[in-house]
């Protein structure tokens, strides 16, 4: 198998070209002509990767692969705009519901807050503002079919005595 390591391919390729009906016949003295091989398989375009048909079948394949990666590669692209289309409406719709809702709040509530102290102005504001976010989640709930509830961050606070009382 001097020939196949001349050719630079492997045995059982050598062994599956000489099996071609027109592959280059030994001389006389049991001999292979290289030149005459490389020839024939220059025609034959028999570089050790396979045959004519499996080239073109793995051609077909890669063709099929980058076809494939591009739709891929597009589908994931017209889904992400999708995604966010989608997110900004919603995210839109809850910006415009909490300047509205923060708007109404300071008219509604001023009066409120008239002759009250600091203490007083706090919880009814709090009171409120928690309302609000209630009902900016349900909306957002409804819109998104999401469920969403908003924590009280107040109950996180706990009260320290000062220092020498």
């Amino acid at each position: 198998m001097r020939l196949a390591r001349e050719l630079n391919i492997g045995r059982n390729k050598m062994h599956q070209l000489t099996q071609e009906i027109d592959f280059p016949v030994r001389s006389a003295n049991g001999m292979w002509d290289v030149a005459a091989v490389r020839r024939w398989m220059k025609q034959h375009k028999a570089n050790g990767n396979g045959s004519d048909r499996e080239l073109l079948q793995g051609e077909l394949l890669r063709v099929k692969l980058e076809r494939e990666r591009y739709q891929l590669a597009e589908s994931r692209k017209a889904t992400r705009e999708e995604i966010r289309a989608e997110f900004a409406s919603v995210f839109l719709s809850a910006m415009q519901t909490i300047r509205g809702s923060l708007d109404r709040m300071s008219g509604q509530l001023a009066p409120q807050f008239e002759g009250r102290t600091a203490r007083e102005i706090r919880h009814i504001w709090r009171e409120r503002q928690r309302q609000t976010f209630n009902e900016i989640a349900a909306a957002f709930n409804k819109r998104t079919g999401a469920t969403v509830k908003v924590e009280d961050t107040a109950s996180n606070l706990v009260q320290f005595a000062a220092a020498g009382s």
